[in-house]
């Protein structure tokens, strides 16, 4: 089983013919990287899927309320994020969490309109730059605390916009795409001219 290919592959100082790929682990702490293509043996397969599902048990999952998709989320990512969506005749580049949440996304589209047509929405939180990097003060004193306090301002506020988008118009969280950087994206069924 071939493992996801970093892309530390397409980074060298020199010239090198080197692939490097993550071998199947799960998402938390200190993440590695093998230069061997087949990193990933049958049996760390079967330790993840057992992993998972005790996990899956144990959060006793009613889907009452927006949290329970958040424990979900959360246990899809750290066991899947270095499991390839495919490896038969493709570049092993997009993980089955990625390709599973996009999936989840145009299902939800289709299920609340046309299945040839879909509407894509973006959101900017304009002057990114300006507002994290604005007033500091004299000293640059907690200068890192400050960067990180307005970054995660950043994140949660085009968040919110995001999710509350998606409730208008009834789609699920998984259908926020992306959400990097100050922009978010929304993959919703095809919205009218208005």
């Amino acid at each position: 089983k071939s493992g996801i290919e970093t892309p530390f592959s397409m980074v060298a100082i020199c010239k090198s013919s080197k692939t490097y790929y993550y071998p199947l682990q799960k998402l938390e702490g200190t993440i590695s990287i093998s230069d061997e293509k087949r990193c990933n043996d049958e049996r760390d397969y079967e330790k993840y899927y057992e992993e998972f599902i005790d996990g899956v048990k144990k959060l006793n999952l009613t889907f009452e309320n927006f949290n329970d998709f958040l424990k979900l989320k959360s246990l899809l990512e750290k066991y899947t994020t270095f499991i390839p969506s495919s490896t038969y005749k493709t570049y092993p580049d997009v993980s089955l969490f990625d390709h599973s949440l996009a999936t989840a996304a145009i299902a939800t589209a289709i299920a609340n309109g046309d299945e040839n047509e879909f509407s894509l929405i973006q959101g900017d939180f304009t002057s990114i730059q300006s507002f994290i990097f604005s007033k500091f003060g004299d000293s640059n004193k907690y200068l890192a605390k400050i960067l990180r306090a307005k970054s995660l301002f950043v994140n949660i506020a085009t968040e919110l916009v995001a999710l509350k988008i998606c409730k208008n118009l009834n789609l699920t969280p998984l259908s926020v795409v992306m959400n990097a950087g100050g922009k978010f994206m929304i993959l919703a069924h095809k919205l009218g001219e208005e």
